[in-house]
């Protein structure tokens, strides 16, 4: 997908100014998951898109593109159709990749850790509301 494969991952450059590319590729990821045209394949390939983007990022996203990213997943959380129990082993396996972290870090590791830690507030907030719709 073009957001695993976009490599200029720079928010704000002082001579071009906003360049955005992941927040401008949530964006449209959250809107694609907002139609009602999307099938369950499409949205799992959302997620994993954006799984695959935390996982692959060298940086720390700076610029708010976590929270963006973070509404391209809620909005596939939020479908109907939605496989909650895959999502929450994603979260469980992301957190355990986390807690991992602090044994032998490197800077890409952390970088991870916080892409994933800026990720997973307003996701895991999300889901605890939705949670307690469902019941």
């Amino acid at each position: 997908s073009y957001l695993q494969a976009e490599r200029d991952l720079r928010g704000y450059d002082a001579k071009l100014h906003w360049i955005h590319a992941t927040a401008h590729a949530a964006d449209l990821l959250a809107a694609l998951a907002s139609s009602p045209q999307l099938t369950q394949k499409e949205s799992a390939g959302i997620l994993s898109a954006v799984s695959t983007r935390l996982a692959t990022a060298p940086d720390v996203f700076t610029q708010g593109e976590q929270d963006r990213l973070a509404a391209a997943m809620l909005a596939v959380v939020r479908r109907p159709e939605f496989e909650a129990a895959k999502f929450e082993q994603w979260l469980t396996a992301m957190q355990s990749e986390d807690r991992d972290v602090w044994t032998a870090t490197t800077p890409q590791q952390l970088a991870r850790y916080q892409n994933h830690s800026y990720l997973y507030r307003p996701c895991s907030h999300v889901w605890r509301l939705s949670l307690t719709c469902r019941t």
